[in-house]
């Protein structure tokens, strides 16, 4: 996983899973990125992966769970998708392709 991933609004993106992951593979991914970023074992700055570890376990604990899990696919994972085919769209008409989800809309409709 890099680090970018981290900061990406795509849980499942973090983890490096498929939105039709089961359960089993979320735990996989989990474990292997909490024991990678987990403060006590990595060295590299407590402050930084402490807050790597946090925005991980935050992560496990939405999908993990069905009903959070729903939850997320249902608004905030549909938003991210329909956002990159509006950015693809954009890029395709050479139009800007950064913005808030209503300004890219705009543009398209206004090209």
């Amino acid at each position: 996983m890099y680090l970018f991933n981290l900061f990406s609004n795509d849980y499942y993106k973090i983890l490096g899973i498929s939105a039709n992951s089961t359960n089993n593979d979320i735990k996989k991914a989990y474990k292997n990125l909490s024991l990678r970023w987990h403060p006590d074992k990595n060295k590299l700055n407590k402050e930084l992966t402490t807050e790597y570890f946090k925005k991980i376990t935050n992560v496990y604990s939405t999908l993990i769970d069905s009903n959070k899990r729903n939850l997320y696919n249902t608004t905030i994972y549909n938003d991210i998708l329909f956002i990159k085919s509006l950015r693809k769209k954009c890029c395709y008409n050479g139009l800007k392709m950064s913005g808030t989800k209503d300004e890219l809309i705009q543009r398209l409709l206004n090209n």
